[in-house]
């Protein structure tokens, strides 16, 4: 067995001190021209590395906010079902056998869709944000101080995400990288970010 000695933590290594103040000085000019990026203003040069500007950048929709979105509106459209299944005593097996399933698809759809379009609009409304937009730091920003304005372009983006599908819109966000709901509607979806 090799015994190796046991460095002292006092003592100065030149060398190693001289390359780790490089790299920290190295990071701090990258981080400052990352926020001369971000905000477009002149950035301080003597910044450090503890001073962080808070920032609102325009977002695109992100799939991890959607898959969550989708699965709480499942959820609810589920609990929404089952209460009316309670409610109305409705035979399930016996329903689904007999009738059609051109009657009762769109009453499902329609549904889901009032489910959604409820949960969407009611959770920006309250907190400008859906739970899978707060989870990815995403809010919904209106260019006008009047909450009427606000609620009027929340419930037109929502009505259009809705109308379309669930589908068409955000997917043509995520390819084209850009939010088309929020420009249709004047309610745009922002990022908040740290530069």
């Amino acid at each position: 067995m090799v015994e190796r000695p046991i460095l002292d933590p006092a003592v100065k290594t030149p060398k190693v001190d001289q390359v780790l103040e490089q790299i920290k000085s190295q990071r701090q000019s990258l981080q400052i021209e990352e926020r001369k990026k971000v905000t477009g203003a002149k950035a301080d040069t003597k910044a450090t590395v503890t001073q962080r500007v808070k920032t609102r950048i325009p977002s695109r929709p992100e799939v991890t906010a959607m898959m969550l979105d989708f699965l709480l509106c499942i959820s609810g459209f589920l609990t929404v079902l089952i209460l009316t299944i309670l409610t109305t005593q409705v035979d399930l097996v016996k329903f689904l056998t007999t009738v059609p399933w051109q009657e009762w698809v769109p009453f499902l759809y329609m549904t889901v869709a009032f489910t959604a379009f409820i949960y969407t609009t009611v959770t920006r409304l309250f907190s400008r944000q859906t739970v899978g937009e707060w989870v990815t730091d995403q809010y919904i920003e209106v260019k006008s101080p009047s909450f009427a304005v606000f609620f009027l372009r929340v419930v037109v983006r929502d009505f259009l995400v809705v109308a379309t599908g669930f589908v068409l819109l955000p997917l043509l966000s995520l390819l084209l990288g850009t939010d088309l709901a929020g420009r249709v509607s004047g309610a745009y979806l922002v990022k908040e970010t740290y530069v």
